[in-house]
């Protein structure tokens, strides 16, 4: 499903004097199966985007074109239709948990939207299995778990109703380290293997270098740039200008390139990298 914005505009309570444009012209093309980060500060624009990629939100003017689904317009069956198609995951995940056990509240999903529900649990293990979950939590109340496992049923559900498209706002907030570095490498094997298109919405500038094909910079409700992740380093001026933190390992990289002449040919942007290319550059000297 490829995904295309066209010249879209959004304001909240328009004509009255809570009036606030939080959309302006937005353009943007996202080619189904790729994986896209959304970055910005604060009240950049992030989740009002987001909102508009299911139709929860609509556009003030312009015109998105989500597959064969076009906004506005869309008919209450296309919006149905397209709320499977694209799946999306808030940020809160106890937001989309109600039900009095995890496979109840897996299986609402499938049922809204007209599953057969027998097929359904067939699938349960293997969902499970996806996103890290042991079967033993099916019969256990979501609200028992804790954050980092409430937002993977939240994805389990949404995986159940086979959308084309997930769409992940800010996915890793509150999560260890190691819980943050384990919900990444999660969606960027999904999007491997079953080559869904992975909208991942998150203030980390540093996980956007290091998952995302393409990197979609937004600053006061339009877009900045958009990016393949390595052209990053070639914008940190303008980064900071805009009050987004440059990651940790284009400051590092820079400074390598700078003050000790080394070319970077890693293709990730990861501690790991630089420590090599660190290892082979102390290595090289000695030899010399």
């Amino acid at each position: 499903m490829d995904i295309i914005f066209k010249d879209v505009n959004y304001t909240y309570q328009p004509n009255t004097p809570f009036s606030h444009h939080a959309l302006k012209t937005i353009n943007l093309e996202i080619q189904s199966g790729s994986f896209i980060a959304i970055v910005g500060h604060t009240g950049s624009g992030k989740s009002t985007l987001l909102q508009h990629l299911n139709g929860l939100l609509k556009p003030t003017s312009g015109q998105i074109s989500l597959g064969n689904t076009e906004l506005p317009g869309a008919t209450s069956k296309q919006l149905k239709d397209l709320r499977q198609q694209v799946g999306l995951v808030f940020q809160n995940p106890e937001h989309q948990l109600f039900e009095e056990t995890v496979k109840k509240d897996l299986l609402f999903g499938p049922k809204n939207f007209g599953f057969n529900v027998k097929d359904v649990e067939k699938e349960l293990n293997d969902v499970m299995e996806q996103v890290g979950l042991d079967h033993t939590v099916l019969e256990r109340s979501p609200f028992e778990l804790s954050g980092g496992q409430m937002r993977r049923v939240a994805i389990a559900g949404m995986l159940l109703v086979k959308p084309q498209v997930l769409v992940l706002d800010e996915p890793t907030a509150g999560l260890d380290p190691s819980g943050q570095k384990e919900m990444l490498q999660m969606f960027k094997a999904l999007h491997e293997m079953k080559q869904h298109t992975i909208i991942l919405v998150t203030h980390s500038m540093e996980d956007a270098l290091n998952y995302a094909e393409q990197v979609v910079v937004m600053n006061q409700g339009q877009i900045e740039c958009v990016n393949k992740p390595e052209d990053l380093m070639h914008n940190q001026e303008r980064l900071r200008r805009i009050g987004l933190d440059i990651p940790e390992p284009i400051e590092s990289i820079r400074y390598m390139k700078e003050r000790l002449g080394l070319e970077w040919q890693e293709k990730e942007y990861t501690e790991e990298a630089i420590s090599r290319t660190l290892i082979e550059y102390i290595k090289a000297g000695a030899t010399s």
